[in-house]
């Protein structure tokens, strides 16, 4: 008769998983079932390991925004995931805008400059809608593309009147740098 198994009632509940080394590193063997052959390792039971629970989209968010400050490249693909997994979520707006920003700090401007035109296109009247104009023309302005920098950099405090005075500085202060008429 082969030896049998029998976990403590307090070991919780367990899997069987067939073959596998016992001694290999983070392995939690609860015990292991020999069989006939010297070659065969037999079947090894461990702990069963409860499923990680989904992060929210708020938990998404904050992850890739925390991205940023270190890890732009990592930061790009956290909002992109969380895009793809939450298209109608109230902080896409913003989500847009920050993934712009990982393009443009990493001085991929074309694609910077399509990010923030297609958010700002998005959201035309929404909380990023300025900053979005704003990084669009800075984008066009790094890519050597002056005239419609001038032109974006221009339309921006007719269109946003009433944006916050750091985007119209900074509008003025790239129209002024550029040698915008």
């Amino acid at each position: 008769v082969p030896p049998v198994f029998n976990p403590s009632p307090a070991a919780g509940p367990v899997a069987v998983m067939p073959g596998g080394d016992p001694g290999a590193a983070g392995a939690q063997v609860l015990g292991v079932l020999p069989v006939n052959g010297p070659n065969e390792r037999g079947i090894q039971v461990a702990p069963e390991v409860p499923a990680e629970p989904e992060p929210t989209p708020e938990e998404q968010y904050k992850l890739a925004y925390g991205l940023l400050l270190c890890c732009t490249g990592e930061a790009e693909l956290a909002f992109l995931t969380f895009l793809e997994a939450n298209p109608e979520h109230d902080l896409v707006p913003n989500a847009r805008y920050w993934l712009g920003e990982t393009y443009y700090t990493r001085k991929l401007y074309s694609q910077a400059a399509q990010t923030f035109f297609e958010a700002y296109n998005a959201a035309p009247d929404g909380d990023k809608a300025a900053d979005n104009f704003l990084k669009l023309g800075m984008s066009l302005a790094s890519m050597s593309e002056i005239q419609p920098a001038c032109a974006v950099l221009t339309d921006l405090p007719k269109r946003f009147p009433a944006t916050s005075e750091r985007i119209r500085n900074q509008a003025a202060a790239e129209r002024t740098r550029l040698e915008c008429p």
